[in-house]
């Protein structure tokens, strides 16, 4: 008979506190509201439609965090930094309101 090996209890998920190794925390949100966007000069890219806080987070990272300089951008940089847009999202409409809110 052969002996098998037992994986070693999770201790942590034990202890209040301690947070499991096998969890993945979740990215921190980089603007919005509570964080002060507008104070330090960003714009709020989530009040575009189409617009979440992941694209948002993605944008700002590129160095993209106005309206104008989303206006700016154009569809093929918006496509480099963030794909594919999904079903029903357009990245020219995106541009369109941007324009619009950056005046």
């Amino acid at each position: 008979m052969t002996a098998v090996a037992k994986p070693a209890p999770n201790r942590a998920a034990e202890r209040p506190g301690i947070a499991s190794p096998n969890l993945v925390s979740p990215t921190p949100r980089l603007s919005g509201p509570s964080l002060g966007a507008s104070t330090r000069g960003f714009d709020d890219l989530t009040a575009i439609r189409g617009i979440g806080i992941a694209a948002e987070n993605r944008l700002f990272r590129a160095g993209i965090r106005s309206f104008d300089a989303l206006a700016k951008a154009g569809p093929e940089r918006l496509k480099k930094i963030l794909g594919d847009p999904l079903p029903g999202v357009s990245y020219e409409s995106w541009i369109a309101s941007a324009r619009a809110l950056s005046s």
